[in-house]
């Protein structure tokens, strides 16, 4: 796929929430309501497959925060 920054996957995850919304009728709520919904069903969902939900988040912030750290760097590296 490339070298994808952050922003194309904020992007990606605006996306998933803007159809998760759509599919509940949740669209007309804020922000903050239609991704804590979206989150409460990715609990339910992993509750049901058998997914640690505990394990998922943490391994979703540890991804989270490596790709920060790796953009932080590759951008420090740019401006010398």
């Amino acid at each position: 796929m490339g070298n994808r920054t952050n922003c194309d996957r904020a992007f990606d995850a605006a996306r998933a929430i803007e159809l998760h919304s759509d599919l509940t009728a949740i669209h007309n709520e804020d922000a903050l309501t239609q991704v804590s919904d979206l989150l409460c069903n990715l609990h339910h969902y992993c509750n049901k497959n058998g997914i640690d939900w505990g394990c998922a988040v943490e391994r979703g912030k540890m991804h989270a925060e490596a790709e920060q750290q790796e953009e932080l760097e590759s951008s420090v590296e740019t401006t010398r």
